[in-house]
Order: structure tokens, then sequence, then C-alpha cells
């Protein structure tokens, strides 16, 4: 199993995302007012975003600034500039 990359010295943890394990995409991972996503729902979701970014013309590391309510579609944008490396600032939506 996958794990982590760490800094010298602290323990290594297996990656969530990892989900060719059946059992781990399975699981929940972000709970909202309409239930729940799975693991491997979201990883789909992030896979798809990053693809959506790409077709867009984002260039790779990219800094977003990132804005919009707090759901569900909100930390899958987030979790896909991670994911393409880029720097995603968050800005205040309510300020």
């Amino acid at each position: 199993m996958p794990t982590v990359p760490t800094l010298p010295g602290v323990r290594p943890t297996v990656d969530p995302f990892d989900v060719r394990d059946p059992a781990r995409a399975a699981r929940p991972a972000i709970g909202h007012r309409g239930g729940a996503i799975t693991y491997g729902a979201l990883a789909e979701r992030i896979e798809r975003r990053v693809g959506a970014f790409d077709a867009a013309g984002l260039p790779d590391r990219s800094i977003v600034v990132l804005t919009g309510d707090n759901g569900v579609e909100w930390v899958v944008s987030y979790l896909a500039l991670l994911a393409r490396r880029d720097v995603p600032v968050l800005a205040a939506d309510h300020v």
C-alpha cells in the first residue's frame, strides 16, 4: 500500500486516496447534507476536475484564487488543484 511522503523522523501514513483497495474506496470520505461521498467517488471527481482544468488551458503549477461556498465542489476543486501541483489561494467569500 503506498504511503504519503513524510519528513525524516515522522512515521509514514497510509494514503487515504489510494482507492485501488475496494474496501478503502467504499469508505465515506466527505459527509454533506445529501449523504456522503466515498473515497472512490471523490477520487473520480478530482480526476475529472483535473481534466477540466487541463482542458481549460490552466498552465501547470499555477497560482489560483479559489473562492466559493463551503461544500463538496469547493473541496473537489481544492484537491484537484493540489493534485496538479498548483497553488490554491483561498479567498473569503463572506467578508
